[in-house]
């Protein structure tokens, strides 16, 4: 949970949660902070399905069905894409040299499809191993990233999800389970 707020102190996750999908609904689930909790026990957690939504119920997070929580979690994943495009964009603004221009009022689409693009770099480097793409980054930022990118293997080195060919397509769990790595190893 703590891990949640953290991230909820960076992001507005109830708004983008609506925007993106995951909580049309808040049946079962009452809040985003609870169902990225949920994403994170599935993902770095490492725990089935199951357990997480008797421990859910236990604890009072949230009362979901085990079919439920895969439909939400599946359903999740546009969500935890924006997050964790967020918080990768929020760790390179703290390593930038300077302001990022994207936060100013009246970016210019210029500027904001470049930001997007570092971004999506950034991702691909840490999620995909792509190559590392050159003079993208200045010294700070190459740091974090790498760091970053540490934290993301260690967290799924015992299932072997990072072993998974870039070309192929993932399914809508493994995205899940992708993203909220990413997201609790950015921070």
């Amino acid at each position: 949970m703590e891990v949640a707020e953290r991230v909820g102190e960076l992001v507005e996750l109830d708004v983008s949660a609506h925007a993106h999908g995951a909580m049309l609904r808040r049946r079962g689930v009452p809040t985003a902070t609870k169902l990225l909790c949920l994403t994170l026990l599935y993902g770095p957690g490492r725990m089935p399905l199951r357990m997480i939504a008797e421990n859910a119920a236990r604890l009072d997070i949230a009362h979901v069905s085990e079919p439920a929580l895969l439909r939400r979690m599946a359903n999740a994943a546009p969500w935890l894409a924006h997050v964790a495009d967020h918080m990768l964009r929020h760790g390179m603004d703290r390593h930038a040299e300077q302001q990022p221009m994207t936060d100013w009022p009246g970016a210019s689409r210029e500027q904001a499809d470049r930001r997007r693009h570092e971004v999506d770099m950034a991702r691909a480097f840490i999620v995909d191993f792509a190559p590392w793409p050159v003079d993208a980054f200045n010294e700070q930022q190459v740091h974090w990233l790498l760091c970053v990118r540490w934290n993301y293997v260690a967290a799924t080195l015992k299932e072997g999800s990072h072993l998974r060919p870039v070309d192929e397509d993932p399914s809508p769990m493994e995205r899940t389970r992708r993203l909220a790595h990413l997201i609790a190893a950015s921070l």
